[in-house]
């Protein structure tokens, strides 16, 4: 137990309720509200509650949680977890061991001895001539006790307990035996547990003996005889003294309380009101078996259906079989979890089990939103941008997950990454920039364009080339949804209001296709209805679901959804984007050439600017709303550098206006473009104004060295130069000569 209630405390500490709670209130001991068939109420954490009230309230538990072990020391048997896990042994009967028994569980031959392993149950001393599973119950409600105790003990522990008749009771271990300590449970424990099963009329009574039986204690204490004080505690409670007596001593086979602890007096005391000594039919143990084994089947075969094969198959296998109502009985006892996993599946199981409610009261708005997609089921004509023809749009909407409104949505023929990113787009201008993002599995969601950089069931590793997408690049933090759980995302209880609310409006009959193949209306298929004025129906609707009043949720409290998102909104820190990186991060890109006249084409719609004509022939990135294509666009060079915004070239041809304003564009370029050339040639029209530049004197050096030629080895005389001159002479013209010829 962890939380307790302010009346359970007072019980345990023995004051009264407004006396606990002038002491809660006084040590400002924490608590937490939660909600009740009354309204709220405190409850407070068993861990923080002061060290002496937390000891009075375990003691407290101890005591009142020791519930029918008057069962356990009834000796009913009851079926082990694994019925199968324990070989039934011929020898074991008049051996005092463990037999196995009907499939009801085991029970202890005659004997009395038992090797009980961990997990199984007190049972009953069975007569000898008891077959396995087939011996006396004397304290059990036909094979299934009332109050099923187990007690921990480990393999081979042993509890001794003497053989009986039908009628009687063994006792319990001696207050000074110990119980074996291997498993969690001890004796205390295990008594109260069954004795907190018993209906509320046996606990009171138990409660009431054991006032009686406390007083005479506290007079024994005091020096009192026993007897004495046995006797004047009765007759102030108005009992006789016989009965007081046999709740002390014992009697009729019922253990008394004279020699057990205290904490164990509660469930001792408690009667056996409802608990009728009945025999158990004789069931064979395989037969039990193999009848389980064809009823937990997947195909879910009828109980009656098991009971004719097993009676078609008994004579030949020599088996003992009951009647069809102790079968049928027994089948009951199966554990509720191991029938439907074994009939009907784990998905079942986990549709059985309890559901956990996740409070939003803590959350502000814009912390947690969550997006999901819905098909509609009305037939609508779709936009020739679209591709035409008729088909049932879907829509995305992302809602706010502390009020429950839906804050952005869109129409899209299908689901895909664009049009998610798109609505959060809107979400983010319209709103801010939220701070976790619960996020549907479907890959229009998962895209990376959306949730690059964030793990996913279909992208288990995140490459380090990979780029970041919008939710991670604005610091959102992205939650997956658990896979097939609608129950995980809000918005699914909102699509569910949205569909009485748009699919089945008056204006939609005849195109309303029903939810299911079987429930299609009468007038399915007569009609089909324009995209605009679907989406204004839809518009709509989700204004009204936003704006019912009445509202139950934990934020709402009777607002409406608008109401409890502007109360939280008004008091929260909101992050927002400018519009240059609402552009860049949130709008569709699209690679195009640029044409001649600097102008783009984009889905049939031509962009123009005066700035593009540059890049004539060349590549940019165009970033556009693909559901406004009316607006202008957003060029940028393929390194991310922005070029111009381009206006829509595009408009009727009887358009006069729109013609008028073109004309007036191309003159307001054409007359930029001619001031821009008059100031060019302006400047080329100033003269050239260069200085006079006359040649300047070489530089002189500061010291002139003249050169001397190389002397030859030996002195030539200037005769013998002459001779030599005149020989070089007559050879040359010599040459010329020969070569003239």
């Amino acid at each position: 137990m962890t939380n307790l209630t302010i009346e359970r405390i007072a019980e345990a500490i023995a004051i009264s309720k407004r006396s606990a709670e002038r002491r809660a209130a006084r040590e400002g001991w924490p608590y937490t509200e939660q909600t009740c068939r009354g309204g709220r109420r405190r409850v407070y954490a068993l861990d923080a509650l002061p060290a002496d009230v937390r000891a009075a309230v375990e003691r407290h538990v101890a005591e009142q949680a020791v519930s029918a072990i008057r069962s356990a020391s009834t000796g009913e048997s009851f079926p082990a977890a694994v019925p199968s896990a324990v070989d039934a042994s011929p020898a074991a009967t008049g051996a005092g061991g463990l037999t196995r028994g009907g499939g009801v569980g085991y029970t202890f031959a005659a004997g009395g001895g038992a090797a009980m392993p961990q997990g199984y149950q007190i049972g009953c001393a069975a007569t000898a001539a008891a077959d396995a599973g087939n011996g006396p119950l004397p304290r059990g409600a036909g094979s299934t006790p009332a109050a099923p105790t187990l007690i921990d003990a480990p393999a081979g522990g042993a509890f001794e307990y003497p053989a009986s008749s039908a009628g009687a009771m063994p006792a319990l271990p001696a207050a000074g035996a110990q119980a074996p300590a291997a498993g969690p449970f001890s004796r205390t424990d295990a008594l109260w547990n069954a004795f907190l099963k018993r209906p509320e009329s046996v606990q009171a009574e138990a409660r009431r003996r054991f006032e009686i039986l406390l007083q005479a204690k506290r007079a024994m204490d005091a020096g009192l005889p026993v007897r004495r004080a046995l006797t004047e505690a009765a007759a102030a409670a108005g009992e006789s003294a016989a009965t007081v007596l046999g709740w002390w001593y014992g009697r009729h086979g019922k253990v008394g309380v004279f020699d057990q602890p205290v904490e164990d007096w509660v469930p001792l005391l408690a009667p056996d009101y409802g608990v009728q000594a009945r025999r158990q039919a004789r069931f064979s143990g395989p037969a039990w078996d193999w009848a389980l084994a064809q009823y937990l089947r997947p195909e879910k075969p009828s109980a009656l259906r098991v009971y004719r094969d097993l009676c078609a198959a008994a004579p030949a296998m020599g088996w003992e079989v009951p009647s069809y109502a102790t079968f049928e009985r027994r089948l009951k006892a199966i554990p509720s979890a191991v029938a439907i996993l074994a009939r009907e599946g784990r998905r079942a199981l986990e549709e059985r089990l309890p559901a956990l409610k996740r409070s939003v009261a803590h959350l502000g708005a814009l912390e947690w939103v969550n997006a999901d997609g819905h098909r509609f089921d009305v037939f609508v004509r779709l936009p020739e941008r679209f591709g035409g023809g008729v088909g049932r749009p879907h829509l995305i909407a992302w809602q706010d997950v502390a009020s429950r409104k839906i804050l952005a949505w869109r129409l899209s023929p299908t689901l895909n990454a664009l049009s998610v990113q798109l609505c959060f787009a809107d979400l983010v201008e319209a709103y801010g920039v939220p701070q976790h993002a619960l996020m549907d599995n479907g890959r229009e969601f998962g895209a990376k364009v959306m949730t690059g950089g964030v793990p996913w069931r279909f992208r288990f590793k995140v490459r380090e080339d990979e780029p970041l997408g919008v939710l991670p690049m604005l610091g959102v933090e992205v939650h997956w949804a658990t896979p097939f759980h609608g129950q995980a995302k809000p918005i699914e209880r909102a699509f569910r209001d949205l569909c009485e609310e748009i699919a089945k409006d008056p204006r939609c009959a005849g195109a309303y296709t029903g939810n299911k193949p079987d429930a299609k209306p009468e007038n399915y298929g007569s009609k089909a209805m324009d995209w605009d004025a679907f989406e204004k129906i839809v518009a709509e609707g989700i204004a009204r679901h936003n704006a019912r009043g009445g509202r139950r949720t934990e934020t709402a409290k009777g607002e409406s959804f608008d109401a409890a998102f502007a109360r939280l909104y008004a008091g929260q820190v909101v992050r927002k984007l400018a519009p240059s990186q609402r552009a860049v991060l949130l709008l569709a890109a699209e690679g195009v050439t640029v044409r001649a006249d600097g102008s783009v084409e984009l889905l049939g719609n031509r962009y123009g600017s005066p700035e593009l004509m540059a890049f004539a022939g060349k590549k940019v990135i165009v970033r556009f709303d693909p559901d406004r294509l009316d607006l202008p666009v957003r060029v940028d060079r393929l390194d991310g550098v922005h070029i111009a915004d381009a206006q829509p070239m595009l408009a009727r041809f009887d358009d006069q206006a729109a013609a008028v304003a073109h004309a007036r564009m191309k003159a307001q370029a054409k007359r930029a473009a001619r001031q821009q050339l008059d100031a060019i040639r302006r400047m080329g029209e100033i003269e050239a104004r260069l200085p006079e530049v006359s040649p300047s004197a070489p530089p002189q050096p500061a010291v002139v060295q003249i050169v001397q030629a190389a002397q030859p080895a030996c002195a030539v005389s200037s005769a013998d130069a002459e001779r030599y001159s005149r020989l070089a002479e007559a050879a040359v013209l010599g040459l010329s000569r020969a070569v003239g010829q």
